[in-house]
């Protein structure tokens, strides 16, 4: 179940000591979770020496995720002799988190690191519908014109392809609306959350090109062109030196 906003389960439990349906479980029962308490447990029937119980798991604040996950043990004990119990594992699932965020070697790319496989919520689009599906307004702005975003394979990796005129610095924070992202079993789905971008791990200078002529005599007018591979916008600073 999820770590949060847990849903409630069904549990189908043998030679359970329970009279009747008046009976109050608690004061029979101890349902824990590891170490937690369940935060609620109902009988909802018991007949032929079967009892169904609800539960509603507390959340597992000890718990070490790893890909999203965590597992614990599920026990069931008699409250007048606790060594009377029955076990089982449980699975806690956390909603998707950003591991990191940075730049790529030339600026012109954005790599998104998750803790797990994501299951998109409604499905992956392409492109920039896919941007505009993950990102808030604020951070969509800063990607420029017509960004777009892919998934890797295995959906642990997002790739932001920057368009034209992007802005997106260093420092500044990725937006993430609530509710796009969720486990790979769709149990729990991402709050709204935020991550400070990095900047390159191994930035590469960008290449410029600068096409004219070699020599030029001092009565001549000169044109020089000079153009760089980048969605981001140049600026250049022209000056002549007379070295004669």
């Amino acid at each position: 179940g999820p770590n949060r906003g847990a849903n409630v389960l069904n549990l189908r439990v043998t030679n359970l000591p329970i009279v009747g349906m008046g009976v109050q479980v608690s004061d029979i029962l101890v349902v824990n979770f590891g170490p937690y308490t369940a935060a609620s447990v109902k009988l909802l029937s018991s007949s032929n020496n079967i009892a169904v119980l609800s539960v509603v798991p507390p959340e597992c604040k000890i718990c070490t995720f790893i890909q999203g996950s965590a597992t614990i043990r599920l026990t069931i004990a008699l409250r007048s002799d606790p060594s009377i119990s029955v076990s089982v594992d449980h699975t806690y699932w956390r909603s998707p988190r950003v591991v990191s965020s940075s730049l790529g070697s030339l600026a012109t790319t954005v790599m998104v690191s998750m803790d797990q496989s994501v299951n998109r919520v409604g499905g992956v689009l392409e492109g920039s519908n896919e941007c505009s599906q993950i990102f808030g307004g604020q951070t969509l702005i800063l990607f420029g014109l017509e960004p777009t975003c892919s998934w890797t394979t295995d959906s642990t990796t997002l790739q932001i392809n920057l368009g034209a005129g992007t802005s997106i610095m260093p420092g500044n924070f990725l937006v993430f609306k609530a509710g796009a992202m969720a486990t790979a079993n769709g149990l729990a789905a991402n709050e709204q959350m935020s991550n400070q971008l990095a900047a390159p791990e191994f930035p590469i200078v960008l290449s410029v090109v600068l096409e004219g002529p070699s020599t030029v005599d001092m009565c001549s007018s000169l044109s020089l062109r000079a153009t760089a591979a980048s969605s981001r916008a140049v600026l250049y600073n022209w000056a002549c030196y007379d070295n004669a």
